[in-house]
């Protein structure tokens, strides 16, 4: 007989779980953060910053690059390209400018990627959008508590004053409205927090006093509740019938042509449909009173000038269109000044 030696058969120890790191989670709420107080052109270079070395840490790998990822961008580039071909020999500031604001969501859904395959843990990472948006929405409510006299302010005049809020509340409400009562388990956060911090959205949604806002949060968490996900059809009739029952009862309660109801968020929730009908109005007053659709009209026209060619790719990046008169607007320095020539539709 021969001896067994004491460690001739293998012993398996359990290895320790691999510790996800932390920094990309804190990273979605400092951007969230920083893009209300930086001008966008910081976060593109920090974004760059970052794609940078995470692709000297890929080639220093040696991995395969990930098809998906390209499947994600392909279509900015491709539209980045259509845009620098039609845009030769436009404005090289506007040109350039166009060619930037285009390629950022394809740097944005990049650094998503980094993000997340260094933590691939989609709790973790709702989280962190959630805490960015609350912590906008915080933000938002200081600087009202700051300026207490704009409480006596119409609610669009109030708008010009202190702003409509960020997006990112919208964004976190609708996160925790799609893990409605699962929170521990979808976003690892106690259920009291989750509903303070529901509360605390929420009220950064309606202080926003922004009709976009309002229906990107009503429709995230409807889509939450399951609005959308049977009998599709007959719900968003049903959804449209009573929006428009509501316009109608606000059209006949309210006088739409008092500066009072134009200045409210009642009136002009009421006024929505008529602001968006296309038209080129003759007078400045209605002019301001339907911007929207007359801005629209404007782009139509602009848009049928160009050649066949440019009707099925656009005229390319650098190109403005002409308002027909010289309107007082923001610019991306926050300045209101008189332009006549726009690179960016109010409608988007």
């Amino acid at each position: 007989m021969s001896a067994t030696h004491p460690f001739s058969s293998r012993i398996s120890v359990p290895s320790k779980p691999r510790r996800l790191p932390v920094w990309p989670e804190f990273s979605i709420v400092l951007l969230i953060v920083l893009a209300v107080i930086f001008p966008p052109g910081f976060l593109t270079g920090m974004s760059f910053c970052l794609l940078f070395l995470a692709g000297i840490a890929w080639l220093a790998s040696g991995e395969k690059f990930d098809r998906n990822l390209l499947r994600a961008v392909g279509p900015f580039i491709l539209i980045v390209l259509i845009g620098l071909l039609g845009g030769i020999g436009a404005d090289l500031y506007l040109y350039l400018k166009d060619a930037w604001y285009v390629s950022n969501p394809a740097f944005l859904i990049c650094v998503g990627y980094v993000f997340y395959r260094n933590t691939p843990d989609l709790a973790r990472g709702l989280r962190a959008f959630v805490i960015g948006g609350t912590l906008l929405a915080l933000l938002h409510f200081v600087v009202l508590a700051r300026n207490p006299e704009v409480f006596n302010l119409s609610a669009y005049k109030l708008r010009a004053a202190v702003g409509s809020g960020y997006y990112a509340i919208a964004l976190a409400f609708t996160i925790l409205c799609a893990y409605f009562g699962r929170w521990r388990e979808g976003l690892r956060l106690p259920n009291w927090v989750a509903i303070v911090l529901l509360v605390i959205c929420a009220a950064g949604v309606g202080a926003s006093f922004s009709r976009t806002m309002v229906i990107m949060a009503g429709i995230g968490a409807m889509s939450a509740a399951g609005f959308f996900a049977r009998r599709e059809l007959r719900r968003m009739i049903g959804l449209i019938v009573i929006v428009l029952a509501a316009m109608l009862a606000l059209n006949a309660t309210l006088d739409l042509n008092s500066d009072e109801a134009r200045e409210s968020f009642l009136g002009k929730i009421a006024k929505s449909v008529e602001e968006l009908t296309v038209d080129e109005y003759s007078d400045l007053r209605s002019i301001n009173l339907n911007w929207r659709g007359y801005e629209t009209s404007r782009a139509m026209r602009f848009y049928v000038s160009g050649s066949p060619v440019q009707l099925l790719t656009g005229q390319g990046f650098g190109a403005q269109v002409d308002l027909g008169l010289f309107m007082p607007l923001s610019t991306s320095s926050g300045r209101i000044e008189r332009i006549r020539l726009v690179p960016i539709l109010h409608n988007g």
